[in-house]
């Protein structure tokens, strides 16, 4: 494949993605249709699992280097036994909004750092047990901490 329709092929599965996570993440989805929609992204990751290392440097605004960087200890899963390496496009669909997100609340130095805290709360606030707690915060229905808790 050549990289033009390396780099086409991979934006647009890595956008499919990123549409398909905000569909199904939205309070008005029915049930039935998150399961349509769950197993839609699954068969387009099967599709195009994994982009090449430039290609992903390109769509994240970020060196090769610094890609690679990522690869090897950040928040981008390489495919297992690809070579060359490549980046799986699961975790450029994860990371590639957060990125954004960041660069437009001004968080372009120490980006990594941020993510990672980024992706971090996400994760904790996806967990059914903070979802529960904030949920009775906001109704009102907690107590104070107090030493005695501990």
């Amino acid at each position: 494949m050549s990289l033009i329709a390396d780099v086409s092929a991979a934006e647009a599965a890595v956008q499919d993605l990123i549409d398909l996570d905000v569909a199904t993440h939205d309070p008005s989805v029915s049930p039935q249709l998150k399961r349509r929609l769950t197993l839609m992204r699954q068969r387009r990751e099967q599709e195009v699992p994994g982009v090449r290392v430039s290609v992903a440097a390109k769509m994240l605004g970020l060196s090769e280097r610094t890609t690679r960087d990522w690869l090897a200890d950040g928040p981008l899963d390489p495919v297992p036994g690809a070579k060359p390496a490549r980046v799986s496009t699961a975790s450029l669909a994860a990371v590639l909004p957060a990125v954004a997100k960041l660069r437009e609340l001004g968080q372009d130095r120490e980006l990594l750092r941020a993510l990672i805290d980024k992706l971090e709360a996400d994760r904790m606030l996806a967990s059914p047990r903070v979802k529960k707690s904030l949920a009775e915060f906001r109704r009102g229905e907690h107590r104070p901490f107090s030493s005695t808790d501990l």
